[in-house]
């Protein structure tokens, strides 16, 4: 339950391994992005790639992020700045604008521990999100009551 005001929370992960690649997902596709610290947006997945280990972070509910140099991933969660707040405009000490991403947000986030980058399983995770099941035949082999 977020009550933060101009504010910028990040969730991050430290892959503990050195990373010479990275793979963000875009709508319709997939874009190797350099690891700047700049913020990019997200689109279903990141992967950091190593030599022998790779991490994909799989999210519907991220939208930015960054990575460093390292290779750490900072995923933003909520930022939290006055509506229509524009710079160069300087908000007043006292003030009554509302900020934004207030409330209650919940997250569903999958972290894939790879040896190698495997595109496959990442779009299966992506897919498993995206159309979740909702009914399965759990009956089958059973005899027949006649």
């Amino acid at each position: 339950n977020w009550v933060g005001g101009n504010r910028l929370l990040k969730l991050v992960v430290r892959p503990g391994f050195t990373v010479r690649e990275r793979i963000d997902g875009t709508p319709g596709g997939r874009i190797g992005r350099a690891m700047d610290g700049r913020e990019y947006p997200m689109h279903d997945f990141t992967a950091i790639i190593g030599d022998d280990i790779s991490i994909a972070i799989v999210s519907l509910d991220v939208y930015g992020l960054d990575v460093q140099n390292d290779g750490t991933v900072r995923l933003t969660l909520l930022r939290s700045p006055y509506y229509a707040h524009h710079d160069p405009f300087s908000v007043p000490q006292v003030h009554d604008f509302p900020v934004t991403d207030q409330g209650i947000h919940e997250y569903e986030i999958s972290v894939l521990l790879m040896s190698t980058f495997d595109l496959d399983r990442v779009c299966a995770e992506v897919t498993r999100k995206e159309r979740p099941l909702v009914i399965s035949e759990t009956t089958r082999g059973m005899p027949s009551r006649v």
